[in-house]
């Protein structure tokens, strides 16, 4: 019996998740969260693994790279890579087959998907990787649990819903408003926020647009995998 594994990066991508499957009775499934690190994605897949998993999604958010891709768009990546040039490609017949049955509704983007160990925060940062790689997304977690599921031969997706788009930067107070399990820290936003008044529209522009993206992954879980 196939037993899908996903790993995400915020809490609030593995609750739409579970809320979603929990609407489907797809209650046989497993969730974990690596709090925005491969290393952890790449524990986390394994832990899954032990626990009976057949499959693996990195399910979640992301930042566009692609001009073309917005808020609320889907990636589904035909290879993922990282920065120490390694790459993986995912199980295209199973990915092909969901992107199909999401395409009604749901606009879905394949080429290459980027995960960084840090944040691509600025325009630049973000135009210089795209030059570099010509990926459309970067991420935190799907190489780490791509990486995984090579060395067990385990079959792999990446799901990612895109967030912040191409030509905006990322807020600094919303970067460090993660801890290393995946949950918001609102407080120390705010503390952030207090010395930085001026990044209050592009919070709210990026809470927006997150919104969305999650809205997009409630749609997919309850499309099915």
């Amino acid at each position: 019996m196939r037993r899908i594994g996903f790993v995400t990066g915020l809490q609030s991508e593995a609750v739409c998740l579970a809320k979603a499957l929990s609407l489907r009775a797809e209650n046989n499934d497993l969730i974990a969260c690596a709090g925005g690190h491969p290393g952890r994605a790449y524990v986390e897949a394994g832990k899954l693994i032990a626990c009976g998993a057949t499959h693996l999604i990195s399910f979640g958010i992301g930042g566009a790279l692609d001009p073309e891709i917005r808020p609320g768009d889907i990636v589904m990546p035909s290879f993922v890579t990282n920065t120490q040039n390694e790459s993986y490609a995912p199980d295209l017949e199973w990915r092909d087959k969901l992107r199909n049955r999401y395409a009604a509704t749901l606009t879905t983007h394949t080429n290459t998907l980027f995960t960084s160990e840090t944040a691509m925060a600025t325009i630049k940062e973000k135009r210089s990787l795209r030059q570099r790689t010509n990926a459309s997304m970067v991420d935190m977690e799907s190489c780490g649990l791509a990486a995984k599921a090579a060395s067990e031969n385990i079959p792999f997706i990446v799901i990612r819903a895109a967030a912040d788009p191409a030509e905006r930067p990322l807020p600094k107070s919303a970067l460090i408003g993660i801890n290393p399990n995946g949950k918001t820290q609102p407080t120390v936003v705010l503390s952030k926020l207090f010395i930085r008044p001026w990044e209050l529209p592009g919070l709210i522009r990026l809470g927006k647009d997150s919104a969305k993206a999650l809205k997009t992954l409630r749609r997919v879980a309850l499309l099915g995998f």
